[in-house]
């Protein structure tokens, strides 16, 4: 749609995202002047059931989260006539945006922001459902500093696969680059997988880089991701405690059953020295 449409009382201002699965828009309650975010499926899928389905699992899946670091579901004013839904407007930018601007030295910043998104994707669990897809441009960070989840797209809730039907359903994989490998080798997905998926954010948030290098996106079986070796964080910024990357090395562990089991206890550690996760640094000769 472009701007100036209107959809059942509401008028769309811009284009916030498009995609080939789905659009977002930001819109104008004509009635009050309110503001949403409306998303809209994508043309493409018109005539896919499962498509469809999964689209309109994503407002159920979101209303039943109740979280300040959550986005909000909110009910059209003058109900529907057509397959939408809306969402609170954020002011603010995505944290795949504010990431450029942002001083890898301010770690007691980016650990603040780590445990926002951490507090969100709790909520989210205690519903017993996966995100699947964490990553910066699915968060965003409003003028206070906030951050929210703002994407359901991809979620896996406990049950709704056992539910027989005709349909084939669709399943959407998370972004290659903050997947756990169990999840881009298409093996039962957890909350370690969730866990790792913030994790990849914390080491981005710190070091600008990717815990296991650009190799990680290239890998496609289970031995291939054996083959990475962890970068400690500490070698791309100096400033960063040895115990803060033991703990981001525990929760990007390659393998899901030795990560953290709670994400309560990663957020914990990531703030808390840990003696277990403490080691030295290696010194250089000249050094010792």
């Amino acid at each position: 749609m472009q701007p100036g449409a209107h959809l059942d009382g509401l008028r769309i201002i811009e284009e916030l995202h498009a995609s080939n699965r789905s659009q977002v828009y930001r819109v104008r309650d004509e009635a009050n002047g309110a503001l949403y975010v409306m998303k809209t499926p994508s043309p493409n899928y018109e005539d896919d059931p499962a498509y469809i389905e999964r689209f309109i699992m994503e407002e159920w899946i979101g209303s039943r989260i109740d979280s300040a670091h959550v986005v909000k579901i909110v009910s059209p004013p003058r109900g529907r006539k057509f397959l939408y839904y809306l969402v609170e407007n954020i002011e603010g930018q995505t944290l795949g945006s504010w990431l450029k601007s942002f001083d890898t030295r301010e770690i007691n910043t980016a650990i603040k922001l780590v445990r926002q998104i951490g507090k969100g994707l709790g909520a989210i669990h205690r519903r017993e459902t996966l995100h699947q897809d964490l990553k910066p441009d699915n968060i965003m960070v409003d003028h206070n500093g906030r951050a929210v989840i703002v994407d359901f797209g991809s979620c896996h809730v406990a049950g709704i696969q056992e539910i027989k039907t005709a349909l084939k359903r669709d399943i959407a994989l998370g972004t290659l680059d903050y997947s756990a490998p169990e999840v881009l080798t298409q093996s039962l997905p957890t909350r370690c997988s969730d866990i790792y998926s913030l994790a990849v954010i914390a080491y981005e948030l710190l070091t600008r880089q990717h815990p296991y290098g650009e190799a990680y996106t290239r890998c496609t079986t289970l031995e291939d991701f054996r083959h990475l070796e962890y970068r400690p964080a500490w070698t791309h910024n100096p400033l960063i405690p040895t115990w803060l990357d033991g703990a981001l090395k525990k929760a990007l562990h390659l393998d899901p059953q030795l990560r953290y089991q709670e994400l309560s206890e990663f957020l914990f550690d990531l703030e808390t020295p840990n003696s277990s996760l403490t080691q030295d640094r290696p010194r250089p000769w000249v050094e010792k």
